[in-house]
């Protein structure tokens, strides 16, 4: 039945009324302070009135609340067990201890509790309801299945009318997967029932289920209106406001400190810990879990996680019979392992469990949809999309319509892939847009080569191919092929052996240099191979930047203003992470500019190890990541240093790299300069404008002493100094279109045509659509001899549609000739005589061809 007719059906037959308070004095007042978040002075008087006699409902749920949410797990147990003996017929007790038994683990009592009352008329769907959870828990599915059917079948019937009873009704749609009905049944109780924090949180759980995470948010948002202090609501915000990591943590902490041995909260902290690679303190979070449920399967399931990581197969495999005896269905394990090896960039095992998800569970969609992601990025494009579209109709069946923003995203991008090139070399698979591919295709293909060639000689390390390279003109196709949703800031991916790069045209003019971003998403294929994706998420993004700086001046990140803050800031905060801590800065920031300040530190660390340590020293770390070694062991066998000296020794070396860096007068002196440039005052502008690139020479974003500098040189005629400049400029900044083409006309001019056309090729990288550019290059490389990159640059000429395509074909013709082609040679020149019959250049290499 379709959600709207399903609620046209009912509606007549609910009864909004909620539960009454008992008329005893000061239930009312003892009940609103639980239900305004004031636990302990709610308690303390719900305590005394249930002690009274007074076990309404409402009263006995209130209490639950007051003593669970602040953690008094044991205080809970001990009295609602206590009461289960004074109060025999009271329902409402019975379902208080039995929701204490289970929160603890004890899920025989629990069901034996929930059993005595099936049938009560004021707790008997909230007791069924329960059952079916521990039932499902234990591995009795077809059971609780069967127990959420009939709750629906009664709502539907109208034997479950009252309004606090449909939160049961919209969680067991939740349960069975039918997400439509589910959300219809909850928006009802919104509006008929709008103090119900409960249930807002649970519609959150559902709309943070289907990767609505800005609706879910609001739906918290409305839970903690009602109770400011509710820690499921707190921890629903924590998980959903990932575009805003400040207010996310704040949620959190406010959760930890105020119950320190939340099982919720101390699983989200394992997760984040095993993320970050922290796994002592992952099991530290894990062990409070324990503590107040020692049969917690999610918990149990992560010390799995932990022990598979970290290649510990007995104890991996004692934790999994452990949580398979308490349930034997459980889907969760795996989609638990499944999600823990794709944050640790585990992309086949990831594949691999969510497969073994979807077999205990077959209606397990999101596991589908993990396993589908995962094998698209392992090159298995057929399976992967087979995958995808079962979990799609899996999610039709069950919400109406694809709610999964990641299943229907990617779907929609493979379709894409019809519009791509597949063009193949020795060593990879190359997707290239069809509009695009003629023009990018030999530069792409050059530069993957060039990488593979001259990467795989410094590591000593041949990666296992073939390896695929996507490359998408719409930013928003790339968000999707990285994470499945957009809003990824990112610019390129690397899955161990699948590369995926925005084009060019995804950017803004000027804003993105293509060449060293695939230098960077390669050197993740060394790194992620050679140590067999044990290598943490910074070295090998260090290492990545690092080597971006390596190949060419100017590519990398620099000391720009931001990273120069984070050195001398006095707030701890916001300061370089210690090496222990690092990951952190990538996977959860807590500022706006964490991410790329993380990048430029651990380039730095990588750099600083190359000085002070040589490369060789980097090859053995990674050696030893393969080997399973901690990172503190890794630096104390490789580096024969603790992390705490590494961490002293290299805050002393980026400070004093930090220490001549003066931004204030950095910025008297560039002012200073440019007014002097507007007055005339070339040497003056000279003067401050130099002073101030001494003072801070990476500095290259707005408002820098370079291009000022660089005018002021212009004016005066000298050539020479411009030049250095523009070099100095460069090394410096990788997206100067304008700067490459000027400091390469004037290298020309001076007679260094070998290092114009370095500082043009380096241009194409920025805009490599540009036509002025490649006829330029074109004509050096001839000048150079350079036949194949001349080929190239008229190759491209042509398939960006120039103006002279007779002029183009003549270029390319004289290239091969030069090249002994003499056939392509015949060929082109052909060519450029069909469109111009009296081009007297083409007709003499003609005869010379001939």
């Amino acid at each position: 039945m379709k959600s709207k007719a399903l609620l046209t059906a009912i509606l007549p037959l609910l009864l909004l009324s909620g539960s009454a308070y008992s008329q005893q004095p000061g239930a009312a007042a003892a009940v609103d302070l639980e239900r305004k978040g004031d636990y302990v002075p709610a308690a303390q008087a719900l305590e005394k009135l249930v002690d009274g006699g007074n076990t309404t409902p409402v009263v006995v749920e209130a209490l639950y609340y007051a003593w669970i949410r602040p953690g008094e797990y044991a205080r809970a147990l001990e009295r609602f067990e206590s009461w289960t003996k004074t109060y025999p017929n009271s329902g409402a007790i019975q379902l208080a201890a039995g929701r204490v038994n289970n929160i603890v683990g004890n899920y025989s009592r629990a069901l034996a509790l929930f059993d005595l009352i099936q049938n009560s008329q004021d707790v008997g769907p909230a007791a069924r309801y329960e059952k079916a959870t521990v039932l499902a828990e234990t591995g009795k599915r077809d059971q609780a299945d069967a127990i959420y059917q009939k709750l629906i079948g009664d709502f539907k019937s109208g034997v479950v009318s009252r309004t606090p009873d449909l939160l049961y009704v919209a969680r067991s749609l939740r349960a069975i997967q039918n997400l439509s009905d589910s959300n219809d049944v909850f928006k009802f109780i919104a509006k008929s029932d709008p103090k119900n924090a409960e249930a807002f949180v649970a519609w959150g759980d559902l709309l943070s289920d289907t990767t609505n995470e800005a609706e879910a948010v609001l739906s918290y948002q409305d839970a903690l209106a009602i109770d400011p202090n509710m820690p499921e609501a707190l921890l629903g915000m924590a998980r959903n406001l990932s575009d805003d990591p400040e207010n996310a943590e704040k949620a959190f902490n406010r959760v930890r400190e105020f119950n320190p041995k939340n099982p919720e909260a101390n699983l989200l902290a394992a997760n984040q810990t095993i993320d970050s690679e922290e796994y002592t303190k992952a099991l530290e979070n894990i062990d409070k879990v324990l503590a107040v449920n020692p049969q917690s399967t999610a918990a149990i399931s992560l010390v799995a996680t932990i022990n598979y990581l970290q290649g510990n197969t007995e104890k991996y495999n004692q934790a999994v019979q452990k949580v398979l005896q308490i349930n034997p269905l459980d889907n969760e394990l795996y989609y638990s392992l499944a999600s823990n090896c794709v944050s640790l960039r585990l992309y086949k095992q990831a594949a691999d469990f969510a497969m073994e998800a979807v077999r205990l569970n077959p209606s397990d969609w999101q596991s589908m949809t993990v396993m589908g992601v995962n094998l698209l990025r392992i090159g298995q494009e057929d399976a992967g999309k087979a995958a995808l579209e079962r979990a799609y109709a899996m999610e039709k069946a069950f919400a109406g319509n694809a709610f999964d923003e990641v299943t229907v995203n990617t779907l929609r991008l493979t379709d894409s892939w019809k519009d791509f090139d597949r063009i193949t070399t020795p060593h990879f698979r190359v997707k290239l847009s069809h509009k695009e591919s003629a023009a990018l295709r030999p530069y792409v293909t050059d530069l993957l080569e060039k990488a593979y060639k001259d990467l795989s000689a410094k590591y000593d390390f041949t990666p296992e191919g073939p390896i695929d390279f996507e490359m998408y003109p719409d930013h928003a196709d790339f968000e999707v092929r990285a994470t499945g949703l957009t809003g990824l800031g990112a610019l390129g991916v690397c899955f161990g052996k699948l590369l995926v790069l925005d084009s060019p045209s995804a950017r803004p003019p000027d804003t993105f240099n293509w060449g060293s971003t695939l230098w960077h998403e390669f050197t993740h294929v060394i790194t992620l191979q050679i140590t067999d994706h044990k290598i943490p998420r910074w070295f090998s993004e260090g290492l990545s930047v690092y080597e971006e700086r390596q190949e060419f001046p100017g590519w990398g990140d620099r000391m720009k203003l931001s990273n120069l803050l984070a050195i001398e800031t006095k707030d701890p905060k916001r300061r370089f992470l210690p090496i222990a801590l690092l990951n952190n800065g990538f996977i959860f920031p807590i500022y706006d500019g964490q991410v790329q300040v993380s990048y430029y530190q651990a380039s730095m660390v990588a750099e600083y190890i190359a000085t002070k340590w040589g490369f060789p020293a980097i090859r053995k770390m990674l050696l030893l990541y393969k080997a399973g070694k901690s990172t503190a062991d890794v630096f104390k066998e490789g580096l024969n240093v603790s992390l705490d000296q590494f961490d002293t020794e290299f805050t002393k070396w980026i400070d004093d790299k930090a220490a001549a860096i003066d931004p204030e007068q950095y910025h008297k002196l560039t002012v200073e300069g440019g007014m002097a440039l507007e007055a005339g005052d070339f040497d003056k502008a000279i003067k401050s404008l130099t002073a101030a690139v001494a003072i801070y020479p990476e500095y290259t974003d707005d408002s820098n002493a370079y291009e000022p500098l660089v005018q002021a040189y212009l004016h005066k005629g000298d050539k020479a100094n411009e030049m250095a400049t523009l070099k100095k400029l460069l090394e410096n900044n990788e997206t100067n279109y304008p700067a490459y083409v000027r400091l390469s006309q004037l290298l020309s001019e001076s007679g260094d045509d070998a290092g114009a056309a370095r500082y043009m090729e380096a241009a194409m990288y920025v805009r490599p659509m540009d036509l002025a550019g490649h006829e330029k290059l074109g004509q050096l490389m001839l000048g150079l001899k350079s036949y194949p990159k001349a080929e190239r640059e008229y190759e491209t000429l042509l398939a960006l549609n120039s103006t002279d395509r007779a002029g183009a074909y003549y270029h390319l013709a004289e290239a091969e000739f030069a090249d002994g082609r003499r056939d392509d040679a015949k060929k082109n020149v052909l060519e450029s005589l069909k469109i111009a019959p009296s081009y007297a250049p083409a007709l003499d290499l003609l005869l010379k061809v001939r």
